[in-house]
């Protein structure tokens, strides 16, 4: 899973409402046994919506993303449905 929100419409609830209705669709739609979500170790807003989403963290890997030439650390989090 992956989301981004434009700069000017941080901090309304667009991640949190996109992120519920992901998992909406995954449950009811989809019938998937779970989502998976990764986020930079950085990205403390992120990690706080999958959270409240009833995401619960699973593993790190190091140097898993490399973004404008340096590696930085994922997150993952699990959903299960």
């Amino acid at each position: 899973m992956g989301y981004r929100v434009c700069k000017a419409h941080v901090g309304k609830g667009i991640a949190t409402q996109a992120v519920a209705a992901l998992l909406d669709i995954s449950r009811h739609q989809l019938a998937t046994p779970y989502v998976l979500a990764k986020v930079t170790k950085e990205n403390h807003a992120s990690q706080r919506v999958l959270e409240k989403a009833g995401f619960v963290f699973s593993h790190k890997e190091r140097n898993g993303t490399l973004v404008n030439g340096n590696h930085l650390e994922l997150w993952y989090y699990v959903y299960n449905c």
